[in-house]
C-alpha cells in the first residue's frame, strides 16, 4: 500500500519509490531502499512534523553517519518532500511466507522449480512489483 511520507507510523517498514534526498548540500538516491520509521515528533506544535527513517541498507551510511543512517524529513521546512510516497512493507507476512516456503522445501513437499517460482513471486512482492 502506498502512502504519503507524512502518514507513516513509528515501527513501519517502508520502501521508497523514486526518491532523491537532500543531505546538507548533497543529493543521494534512495529509490527502492527499505527503511524503518524510528521517530515521529511534532515537538508540541501540530504544524510541525519530524520523521526519521533508518535505512536498512548501508549504501549511504557514510554521508548519513551523523544521523545514525537515517533520512530526516522536517515539515513544513522540507516542503519539497511533500509529495514523497512510500510503500508499506508488511514484514510479518513476508517472513511468514518465506518460512512456509523454506519448510515446504525442507520437507520435500515442494520441488526446486516450484520453490524458485514462488521465491521469485515473494521477491516481487517484497520489492513492490506486484502493484498492490
Amino acid at each position: 500500500m502506498k502512502i504519503n511520507i507524512k502518514e507513516v507510523e513509528k515501527g513501519q517498514i517502508i520502501r521508497f519509490g523514486d526518491h532523491s534526498h537532500t543531505v546538507i548540500n548533497e543529493q543521494i538516491d534512495c529509490s527502492g531502499l527499505l527503511g524503518e520509521v524510528v521517530e515521529i515528533n511534532n515537538h508540541g506544535n501540530p504544524d510541525n512534523l519530524e520523521i526519521h527513517i533508518k535505512l536498512k541498507s548501508n549504501q549511504h551510511e557514510e554521508i548519513l553517519s551523523d544521523w545514525d543512517n537515517c533520512l530526516v524529513f522536517l515539515f513544513p521546512d522540507d516542503d519539497f518532500f511533500d509529495d514523497v510516497e512510500v510503500t508499506i512493507i508488511n514484514a510479518k507476512d513476508l517472513l511468514t511466507r518465506s518460512i512456509e516456503l523454506l519448510e515446504a522445501y525442507r520437507f520435500g513437499s515442494i520441488q526446486t522449480e516450484k520453490l524458485d517460482n514462488q521465491t521469485d513471486e515473494l521477491l516481487k512482492h517484497y520489492k513492490g512489483e506486484n502493484n498492490d
